[in-house]
């Protein structure tokens, strides 16, 4: 039987090539209420020569169905973009990068397991291997975080271009938004799916 280790450091650990060559047993992980409650998981760093400003988060997103076992957002190994990822599922921890000032509030979500980012391509969510220098910029990779009504524990994405990410119940990007009958109001296809938010604070591995 594997011997198995608890990380206490996952934002370190997941940065080393070592994360490629383990398997994951078991995250712990601590929802996100209120954004004093992340303040204590992020990394800020001044930009130079600007009043902007970066928070790093290793972040997970489930979606609120919880009848669902496999509900996390994640990036598989052929790059796709879904809601089914597992309770231990490498492909679900993402480094997410919260830039902000008085004029700019966005997110960027890199998948630690490929070191793949996020982005729009027309209405199409893709993702590609993430380069920090150009990627810093470009808007494609930017989304905003939209809560749910009042309800701020809940948030879901909107890309830089105004389109809502929405999944269908077998964790498939449908860029078109759920299926309406002819009774439902048009508006639900302006939301995204909604994601409760965790933050990673250990994560129990054994190697392959």
């Amino acid at each position: 039987m594997a011997d198995t280790y608890t990380i206490y450091n996952p934002w370190k650990f997941v940065h080393t090539e070592d994360f490629e060559e383990i398997q994951i047993v078991e995250i712990e992980e601590e929802e996100i209420t209120s954004e004093d409650g992340a303040q204590s998981y992020s990394m800020v760093e001044d930009i130079d020569h600007s009043d902007v400003q970066e928070e790093k988060f290793l972040l997970r997103f489930a979606d609120t169905d919880v009848t669902r076992e496999n509900r996390y957002l994640r990036v598989t190994p052929d790059g796709d973009v879904k809601t089914d990822g597992g309770r231990a599922d490498s492909g679900s921890l993402f480094e997410v990068i919260h830039w902000f000032c008085s004029t700019r509030n966005s997110y960027q979500l890199i998948c630690q397991r490929n070191k793949l980012i996020l982005y729009m391509d027309g209405t199409s969510l893709q993702t590609r291997p993430y380069d920090p220098e150009k990627d810093k910029n470009d808007p494609t990779t930017m989304f905003q975080m939209q809560a749910k009504g009042h309800n701020l524990r809940l948030r879901g994405f909107v890309s830089n271009s105004d389109i809502p990410l929405f999944f269908d119940e077998q964790g498939n990007y449908r860029p078109e938004g759920p299926k309406l009958k002819s009774a439902d109001n048009m508006n639900a296809r302006l939301n995204p799916v909604y994601f409760v938010i965790f933050c990673v604070k250990t994560i129990k591995i054994t190697s392959v």
